[in-house]
């Protein structure tokens, strides 16, 4: 079964016997709302604006390790509060 949710709006397909049915009717189920139009979240995790700070340190800091480990330790805390 395929599933899309866009906003509180949800799709599904209907159940199949094997994998490929299932993601071929979900890719016409995308064609068919337009998915590929739609600005989505995806792969931006649940505080992007943490990202994008830990981002701009790490740029910042001329690291080329790829660790990210200890960042923020020198400028604080990153608020847990993202209504801000």
């Amino acid at each position: 079964m395929g599933h899309i949710c866009i906003g509180a709006d949800e799709h599904y397909t209907s159940f199949f016997d094997t994998r490929e049915e299932a993601e071929n009717e979900l890719r016409c189920l995308e064609k068919q709302l337009s998915y590929e139009l739609i600005e989505t979240t995806e792969e931006e995790g649940f505080h992007p604006e943490r990202a994008k700070l830990i981002e701009e340190a790490y740029q910042a800091s001329g690291r080329t390790s790829g660790l990210y480990t200890g960042l923020m330790v020198k400028d604080g805390a990153v608020s847990d509060n993202t209504a801000k």
